[in-house]
C-alpha cells in the first residue's frame, strides 16, 4: 500500500462528504500509474506473466491537470458520440465545478502523461477535507480493523528467487575454447588431437600472472586498524596485543586489510578489499606447498590468512566468493591438521610457575598457543556455517561435542604481561587445561559438563555452531528421531546457562551467542532446506511434495514453537547497538527466521491455529517467557492467521533489518530475496 507521509489536501470540497458512502472512489490518474509501476516492478520479477489490467476505474470531484481534462474531455466527447448523450453534461470541466461526484468508466492514457505522486491509497477521502488532518497516523488509524477483503491485494505467484538467490552464479565460460573443443574437425577421427588443438589446450594451462595492484600504504594503515577496532571484537583469532607486520606473516596482513577495507567508509575501498580477497586465495593456493615443505613460522600465519579470508568470502554477498571459500574450506582444514593444531592445548601453569623475570616470554608462548587454539575454533564455526548454508554434512565430524578450550575474554586481550598475569589470576584456572588433559595427543574437554564459569565467549559461540552441525548431519542422515531430539534440547539448555548476562552495562554479548542459540533451537525444529525450496529457491515451479511438506509443517506445533524463537531473535536484533559490527551469523539469522515466519503464514491455513493457551516448551520456563503471549504478539495480538497486510508488514520489516544491517554486503543480498516474497 503506498500512501504520502505527510500531505495537504485543499481542493477538496465539504461536498465530498456527501458521496455514497458504499461507493469506494479511486482515482484514475494515480491507479493507472500504480498499474504501470507495478506491471514493470512484476515484469521483473516475474517474468512471462501478463501485465495486471485495474479494469474500469470511478473518479470522484477532483481537480486534474489542464492536459489531463483535455485528454477527459476528448474521451468524454467520444463516448457521447456512442451513446447519444450530451457531452456538455460529461464534460471532464464540470468535474472541477459541479458539487455532485460524477462516475466515469475511462481508458487509462499512457503513464509517462500521468502525475506520478498520484497514488491509490486505500484511506478515508472524507477526512482529507479538513485541512489538519495532515498527521499520516490519523489517517491510518483503525486500518488493522478493516476487513482483508476490502484491501485490494495482489495474488501473485511464487517469485522467482533462482536468480536473485544468493548462492547462484551467471554462467561464465569461455565461448572461444569451447567453439575450439566442440566444434570437430571433418578431416580427423574424433579420437586425433591435432597440433592446433594441442597448441589451445597448453595456451589454457599456461598461468595468466595478474600483477597486483596493492592500494597505498596509508591505506593499508587504515584497513588494519579497523580491522582490529571493528571486525576483531566479533571474530578473535589474532592476538592483537602481540601482533606486528612483517615478512612471515605478509599474507595475514594483506588477509586483514580485505575485511578492514570494509570499514573505511569508501565504495572503492570494499572494491579493493575484493581484490585483495581474489588475489590473497591465488597467492596462498601457489605458495602452501613450499611453505609446508619448508616448515617454516610463516605456516601458521598463511592458516590464519586463509581463515580471516574465508570469513571475507562468507560475507561479501558476491556467490563466486562463497563458492571459493566452499571449495578451499577443505584445504585451510587439511593444513591445520598437518601442523596438529586439533591436538594443541595450553600447557599446566600456575601463578607460581610464571617469574616476573621471563614474563615478557611467557606471555607471547602463551598468545601463540592461544591463536592455535582459536584458529580450530574458526574452522569448526566456518564447517558449522558452511554446513548451515548449503545443507549438506560437514566436514569436521569426529570429536563433535568435545573442543579445545580458550582462554577467558579478560585473559585474550590483556595488552602487557602484567595485566594478562593479573587476569589469569583473577580467572583462576579457569583459562588453562589440568595437567592430566594434555598427557595424551587425543585429549579434550567435553564442555558440555564443564562449569559454566569456566568458559570462554568464543568458545561457547564454537560450541553452540558444532551444535547447529550436529542437527544437520543428524537430520541428513535420518537419525533425528524424538529420542535425539531430546538429547540435543538438553546439550542447549545447558550451554544456555553460559551465556553471558544481559545485565551487563557493557556490551554483554557482542559474538550475538543469545540469537545463535535461538537459531540452533529452531534449526532443530524445523528444516531450513525445505522451507527455501518452498520458497521458490530451485525455480518457480515447487514440487507437489515440498508444498506438502511444508503445509504439514506450518499446522504442527514445531512451527508454533520455532515462530516463539523467531519472535525473541527479532526483538534481539531489532536492539542491536548501531556502533559495534554485527556477528558473522547475525545476518543468516535474520534472513532464516524471515524465510520461517513467510513460510509458516504461506502455508497455514486459519483452522491449522490450536489453542495458544496449552502451548509449554522446556525452553519458555528456562527464559521465563510466557508462549503464548509471544505468539498472540507473532500474530498480531489476535488468534488466527495474520491478514495479507500485517504479513507483509512483518516482511518489510525483516528486509529493513538487512539493509540496515552493518557493512556485510551479505545482508543486502538476504534483504533482495526477502523483499521478493513482498506480495503487493
Amino acid at each position: 500500500m503506498f500512501c504520502p507521509a505527510r500531505m495537504s489536501v485543499q481542493s477538496m470540497t465539504a461536498d465530498a462528504s456527501k458521496h455514497d458512502q458504499h461507493t469506494r472512489p479511486v482515482n484514475a490518474y494515480s491507479s493507472a500509474v500504480f498499474a504501470s509501476q507495478s506491471s514493470s516492478h512484476a515484469n521483473a520479477m516475474y517474468p512471462g506473466n501478463d501485465v495486471f489490467d485495474p479494469g474500469p476505474t470511478r473518479v470522484q470531484n477532483s481537480s486534474p491537470s489542464p492536459a489531463a481534462t483535455n485528454m477527459l474531455d476528448e474521451r468524454t466527447e467520444q463516448s457521447a458520440e456512442r451513446d447519444g448523450s450530451d457531452p456538455a453534461m460529461q464534460s471532464g470541466s464540470d468535474l472541477n465545478t459541479g458539487n455532485q461526484p460524477v462516475e466515469l468508466t475511462l481508458d487509462f492514457p499512457p503513464a509517462d502523461e500521468l502525475p506520478l505522486w498520484l497514488m491509490d491509497c486505500a484511506i478515508d477521502w472524507n477526512n482529507l477535507s479538513s485541512p489538519y488532518a495532515t498527521d499520516l497516523m490519523q489517517f491510518g488509524y483503525g486500518w488493522s480493523n478493516i476487513p482483508s477483503e476490502n484491501i485490494a491485494t495482489v495474488n501473485a505467484p511464487t517469485p522467482n528467487l533462482e536468480r536473485i538467490w544468493f548462492t547462484h552464479m551467471d554462467e561464465q565460460t569461455d565461448s572461444q575454447f569451447i567453439s575450439e573443443c566442440m566444434t570437430p574437425n571433418r578431416n580427423q577421427t574424433r579420437a586425433d588431437v591435432d597440433e592446433d588443438f594441442r597448441q589451445t589446450l597448453h595456451n589454457r594451462l599456461q598461468r595468466i600472472a595478474v600483477e597486483p595492484d596493492l592500494p597505498s600504504s596509508d591505506f593499508l594503515n587504515l584497513s588494519i586498524r579497523s580491522y582490529f577496532a571493528c571486525f576483531h571484537p566479533v571474530f578473535p583469532v589474532i592476538h592483537a596485543p602481540t601482533f606486528r607486520p612483517s615478512k612471515a606473516n605478509a599474507l595475514l596482513l594483506l588477509s586483514i586489510c580485505s575485511i578492514g577495507s570494509l570499514f573505511t567508509g569508501s565504495s572503492k575501498g570494499a572494491i579493493q578489499g575484493a581484490r585483495i580477497f581474489e588475489w590473497l586465495n591465488k597467492a596462498i593456493l601457489a605458495t602452501w606447498e613450499r611453505l609446508m615443505a619448508r616448515n617454516t613460522e610463516e605456516v601458521i600465519p598463511m592458516v590464519q590468512a586463509a581463515l580471516i579470508g574465508q570469513t571475507f568470502g562468507l560475507l561479501s554477498g558476491d556467490p563466486k566468493h562463497l563458492a571459493t571459500v566452499e571449495a578451499f574450506h577443505g584445504c585451510v582444514i587439511s593444513w591445520a591438521r598437518r601442523r596438529n593444531m586439533f591436538q594443541i592445548r595450553h600447557k599446566c601453569q600456575t601463578e607460581m610457575d610464571l617469574p616476573v623475570i621471563d614474563l615478557d616470554a611467557k606471555w607471547r608462548e602463551w598468545a601463540k598457543t592461544e591463536e592455535l587454539i582459536r584458529i580450530v575454533l574458526g574452522l569448526h564455526i566456518h564447517d558449522a556455517e558452511l554446513a548451515d548454508i548449503f545443507h549438506h554434512e560437514p566436514f569436521l565430524r569426529q570429536s563433535r561435542n568435545q573442543l579445545p578450550p580458550a582462554a577467558d575474554d579478560d585473559v585474550f586481550i590483556a595488552n602487557r604481561p602484567q595485566e594478562w598475569l593479573i587476569a589469569l589470576k583473577q580467572c583462576g584456572r579457569s583459562a588453562i587445561v589440568p595437567q592430566h588433559m594434555t598427557a595424551a595427543r587425543s585429549s579434550t574437554i567435553d564442555i558440555t559438563h564443564v562449569n559454566a564459569k569456566s568458559l570462554s565467549s568464543f568458545t561457547v559461540y564454537a560450541r553452540l555452531e558444532c551444535l547447529s552441525a550436529t542437527i544437520i548431519e543428524t537430520r541428513l542422515a535420518g537419525n533425528l528421531d524424538l529420542p535425539m531430539q531430546q538429547s540435543l534440547v538438553e546439550d542447549l539448555l545447558r550451554l544456555h546457562q553460559q551465556i553471558p548476562s544481559s545485565g551487563s552495562t557493557k556490551d554483554p554479548d557482542p559474538l550475538g551467542i543469545s540469537i545463535l542459540w535461538h537459531l540452533s533451537f529452531i534449526s532443530l525444529l524445523t528444516d531450513f532446506d525445505l522451507l527455501e525450496q518452498a520458497v521458490g529457491r530451485d525455480g518457480t515451479q515447487i514440487s507437489t511434495q515440498v508444498q506438502a511438506r511444508a503445509t504439514s509443517w506450518a499446522a504442527s506445533v514445531e512451527a508454533k514453537r520455532s515462530i516463539f524463537h523467531v519472535q525473541l531473535i527479532r526483538k534481539k536484533i531489532e536492539v542491536l547497538p548501531v556502533g559495534p559490527e554485527p556477528a558473522v551469523h547475525i545476518p543468516r539469522a535474520i534472513f532464516l527466521v524471515a524465510i520461517c515466519w513467510y513460510c509458516a503464514y504461506r502455508y497455514s491455513n486459519d483452522g491449522d491455529n490450536p489453542s495458544l493457551t496449552s502451548l509449554s516448551f522446556p525452553e519458555a520456563t528456562v527464559l521465563g517467557v510466557n508462549p503464548s503471549t509471544l505468539l498472540f504478539e507473532a500474530h498480531g495480538y489476535k488468534y488466527g492467521k495474520p491478514t495479507s497486510m500485517e504479513a507483509n508488514e512483518v516482511i518489510c520489516r525483516f528486509a529493513d533489518l538487512l539493509q540496515r544491517l552493518g557493512h556485510w554486503e551479505i545482508a543486502r543480498k538476504y534483504a533482495s530475496i526477502i523483499e521478493a516474497l513482498r506480495t503487493f
